[in-house]
């Protein structure tokens, strides 16, 4: 019933069998990029939160106590030479640009200083921050986080009205882009009717699972048949909540209470890559209301399948919407594009 897509990534219609027949719940994988959060706590103007990694080299921030203060900009920006304003960073946290010289120079100069943290800004404008390298743990003193060039871009121009920040380790960053679609699960459609496919997406990357010949410890995987385990796990949970529950309704609870997964300008994934949207256990248990499309074939989306024709044509699908709940529900229909 609940199927891997595969892996053969971005191709049109590689997702593989059986996860190809209308039955079976077909999986993609997602990735849970697992940021920390730095978050915005003044001008007050401009609260929010940005996406974070801590640096290979720095030392760790604790999971039981945030490290806050103001943001001061190191001088020179980019600290490859002496720092220039010592007192302005004593106690407080120093506004990095990335460039000029290696991660961990820079980290150091500003640790002298008297910073209790630094936060680097990458210097290109790409998707998500990443792990600085360059040294050994905890070689600088204090801690260090790198951000997106966008981020450092929205921090910088509040700088003259006094930015406060705190680097919170153990809050996940849950904005735009925390989590995205895998790039290796395979692409829909499903081959053999023209069906989509996959259904909906699980986490698959950075898997812990169990090592071969390890004894206790883990070996880290990736795949759609690391995602498949999860969406089983939720579907057997989905059952216990409601026994009554067929194949085809456990389906649709699933589907219509996926999270779709978007990139970072928050443009959704397409449904060919991650079907649903990443499952919400939470919400498919709690959600009585059900969509799913009238058919004898176990499908539950609409899916009209493909065309050669040579005049206007029309195909119709009736959508059933099932109310198991108490209380009586309205909705508005859109197509999204």
């Amino acid at each position: 019933f609940v199927v891997a897509a595969g892996n053969e990534g971005a191709t049109f219609y590689v997702t593989g069998s059986p996860g190809n027949y209308p039955e079976s719940l077909s999986v993609a994988a997602s990735e849970d990029r697992a940021f920390m959060t730095l978050k915005i706590d003044s001008p007050a103007s401009q609260p929010g939160e940005v996406a974070a990694i801590e640096a290979y080299f720095s030392k760790p921030l604790p999971l039981d106590k945030p490290v806050s203060g103001a943001l001061v900009p190191v001088q020179p920006e980019r600290a490859c030479t002496d720092i220039e304003n010592p007192e302005e960073l004593a106690g407080k946290i120093a506004l990095i640009e990335r460039g000029g010289c290696s991660f961990i120079s820079k980290f150091k100069k500003v640790a002298a200083a008297g910073a209790i943290a630094g936060v680097l800004v990458d210097n290109e404008f790409k998707s998500a921050p990443f792990e600085m390298g360059g040294g050994d743990p905890d070689e600088v003193a204090i801690p260090g986080v790198m951000i997106r060039r966008v981020d450092g871009e929205t921090l910088s121009s509040l700088i003259d009205e006094g930015v406060q920040i705190t680097l919170d380790a153990a809050t996940r960053y849950a904005g735009p882009s925390a989590e995205v679609f895998a790039s290796y699960s395979s692409r829909g459609p499903g081959a053999a009717a023209n069906m989509l496919k996959p259904e909906i997406s699980g986490p698959g990357s950075g898997i812990l699972s169990a090592a071969v010949g390890k004894g206790h410890e883990p070996s880290n995987k990736q795949g759609t048949s690391m995602a498949t385990p999860v969406v089983a796990g939720a579907v057997a949970l989905l059952l216990q909540s409601d026994p009554t529950l067929s194949p085809e309704l456990l389906k649709a609870r699933m589907m219509n209470t996926a999270f779709p997964l978007s990139d970072e300008m928050e443009i959704p994934f397409p449904v060919s890559r991650q079907g649903a949207g990443r499952l919400d256990v939470a919400a498919a248990v709690s959600e009585p209301v059900m969509a799913y499309v009238e058919a004898d074939d176990g499908r539950v989306a609409v899916s009209f399948g493909s065309f050669v024709v040579d005049q206007a044509t029309s195909r119709e699908e009736t959508v059933v919407v099932e109310n198991r709940g108490a209380t009586e529900r309205s909705y508005d229909l859109r197509i999204v594009q």
